[in-house]
C-alpha cells in the first residue's frame, strides 16, 4: 500500500480546497476525475466534524470507497500516513507553528494505456489563494518534474513527457520549502506487514550462516531508493539550516554526531550532483537515478532529517524477500536483465523504479545501487542473533550494506547476500533506502 506525504514548513498558508484531474480521451478509462479536499481553513483550524470523519474512515476503511470526500493523504482504504497524522496534531495543539500546507495528495495512478506522449492533462483548481502563481506549484510524475504548460487559478494543464512510462502524478503547491519534513519531490513508502522469514543460506558464504528464523515487526520502506534530486534538496535544506558545510568535492556534516564526517564525495566523477554558486543541484537527466557516493552518515543524516531511518539488515532482508521467500527481491525470486539491473547489463544505474517491483511493492531491491543498512557488520552475528527485531552488533568498524548493484554478479544481489564497508566510504554502486517505524 503506498502512500504520500503531506509537507510542513513555516510561513504563510496556501490553500486550495478540491483538485480535480480530468484524462483525455485515451485507450481504456476515459473522462476519468478525482476530486480532494484539503479542510484546513486560513486559521489552521480543522473542523470538529471533518476530524471526526477521518477517524471514522480509520476505523472502517471498508466504508472509505463509498464516501464523497477524501480528507489529507488519505488512500483508497482509508489509510492515513502516521507522519501526515501527527503534523496535523501537532498543529493544531501549538507545537508547530502554522505553515504553508506542501499537500501533496495522489491525484492519480497514471499508466500508459490512458494517456499518449503528447498528451494533455487538465487539472482543474479551486480556491486558490490569489497570491499563487506558477512559480509556487510544481507537478512531478514520481519524482520527475513535468513543465507546466498553462496555469491559472482555476486551471493547469501540463502534457505528458516523453520520458514517462510510468508513474504517478502529484502536486507541491507554495513559495517556501525551508524546513520542510520532507523533499519536495516525496518519498513514497510501502507498509511491510509484522511477519517470520528464514534469514541466511546454507550454500551462500559463512556469514549467512546458519539459517534462523527471524520476527520482524511491521514498518514502512521506501518504494523506491533515494535518488540524486532528492538529496541534493536535502543539501540545500541541511546548507541553510548550517547542518553541513560544503566545497565544489564535498558535502560534510557540521552539528551533532555526524560533525566533520563526510556526506557527499563530489569529487568523484561518477557523483551526479553538483554544488556551485552556493547551491546544490542534481546533473540533469540524472535526477531521478539513485544517490551514489553517499557514505553511511550522510544517508543517516538524510533519514533522520526526515523523521526516518536506515533499514536494519533483518528488515531489508525480509523486505527484499518480498514476503514470500525470494532467492531475489525481483518481481518472481529470480533475475534477469528484464527484472534487474545487474551485471553491467545496462552498464551503469537506471531510473530507480525501472524494472519490475518485488511482492511488497517495492523496486530495485536486487540490483541498480546496493544499500546502507543501519547495523553494524559482525561475520558471526547469525550465530547470537535475537529471533525478534534484530538491530545488529552493538558497536564495530563495519557497516552493513546490502542488494548488490549495477555491476554486481547475480551471487552479490540474492536477499541473503550479506557485503560490508567502512562508514565513511562511498562508491558509485552504493546508495540507500529509507524506513520507518511505529
Amino acid at each position: 500500500m503506498q502512500k504520500h506525504v503531506l509537507l510542513l514548513s513555516v510561513s504563510m498558508l496556501v490553500l486550495f480546497s478540491s483538485t480535480k484531474v480530468s484524462f483525455p480521451q485515451a485507450p481504456g478509462p476515459a473522462n476519468v476525475s478525482f476530486t480532494f479536499r484539503g479542510d484546513i481553513n486560513e486559521d489552521s483550524q480543522v473542523n470538529i466534524f471533518d476530524l471526526l470523519e477521518m477517524l471514522k474512515m480509520l476505523a472502517d476503511p471498508e466504508g472509505q470507497l463509498t464516501r464523497t470526500k477524501q480528507i489529507a493523504d488519505m488512500d483508497v482504504n482509508g489509510a492515513v500516513n502516521i507522519f501526515d497524522l501527527l503534523g496535523l496534531l501537532k498543529v493544531l495543539s501549538g507545537v508547530e507553528e502554522p505553515g504553508i500546507i506542501y499537500w501533496r495528495p495522489s491525484i492519480a495512478r497514471i499508466i500508459p494505456s490512458m494517456v499518449a506522449v503528447g498528451d494533455t492533462i487538465n487539472i482543474e483548481m479551486e480556491n486558490f489563494d490569489e497570491s499563487t502563481t506558477a512559480a509556487d506549484v510544481k507537478a512531478y510524475i514520481n519524482t520527475n518534474e513535468v513543465n507546466l504548460l498553462e496555469f491559472t487559478l482555476e486551471n493547469i494543464k501540463i502534457i505528458i513527457p516523453e520520458w514517462f512510462t510510468r508513474g504517478e502524478l502529484t502536486l507541491t503547491v507554495g513559495t517556501d520549502t525551508t524546513n520542510s519534513l520532507y523533499p519536495s519531490q516525496g518519498i513514497t513508502v510501502v507498509s511491510i506487514p509484522a511477519n517470520s522469514l528464514q534469514m541466511g543460506s546454507e550454500s551462500g558464504s559463512d556469514d549467512e550462516k546458519p539459517v534462523h528464523n527471524v520476527t520482524v515487526s511491521d514498518f514502512q520502506m521506501s518504494a523506491y531508493e533515494i535518488t540524486n534530486a532528492q538529496y541534493a534538496f536535502y543539501l540545500n535544506n541541511a546548507l541553510a539550516a548550517e547542518e553541513i558545510t560544503a566545497t565544489s568535492s564535498s558535502a560534510k556534516g557540521a552539528t551533532g554526531d555526524y560533525s566533520g564526517q563526510e556526506y557527499l564525495d563530489l569529487d568523484d566523477t561518477d557523483c551526479r550532483i553538483d554544488y556551485s554558486g552556493g547551491s546544490f543541484v542534481a546533473y540533469s537527466g540524472y535526477e531521478n537515478r539513485p544517490v551514489v557516493e553517499v557514505t553511511w552518515f550522510g544517508a543517516k543524516a538524510f533519514a533522520i532529517r526526515y523523521g526516518f531511518d536506515l533499514p536494519r539488515e533483518a528488515e531489508w532482508e525480509y523486505a527484499c524477500r518480498g514476503g514470500k521467500q525470494y532467492e531475489y527481491g525481483t518481481d518472481d525470486g529470480t533475475i534477469s536483465s528484464a527484472n534487474a539491473n545487474y551485471d553491467w547489463n545496462a552498464g551503469q544505474t537506471t531510473d530507480v523504479g525501472s524494472y519490475p517491483a518485488n511482492p511488497f511493492g517495492l523496486y530495485d531491491m536486487s540490483g541498480n545501487v546496493a544499500e546502507w543498512c543501519s547495523d553494524w557488520y559482525d561475520g558471526n552475528y547469525y550465530s547470537y542473533s535475537p529471533s525478534h527485531d534484530p538491530t545488529g552488533p552493538e558497536s564495530g568498524s563495519l557497516r552493513v550494506r546490502r542488494g548488490g548493484s549495477w555491476s554486481s554478479l547475480a551471487r552479490q544481489c540474492l536477499s541473503a547476500s550479506r557485503r560490508w564497508i567502512g562508514p565513511s566510504s562511498s562508491s558509485d554502486q552504493l546508495g540507500f533506502r529509507v524506513v520507518s517505524r511505529p
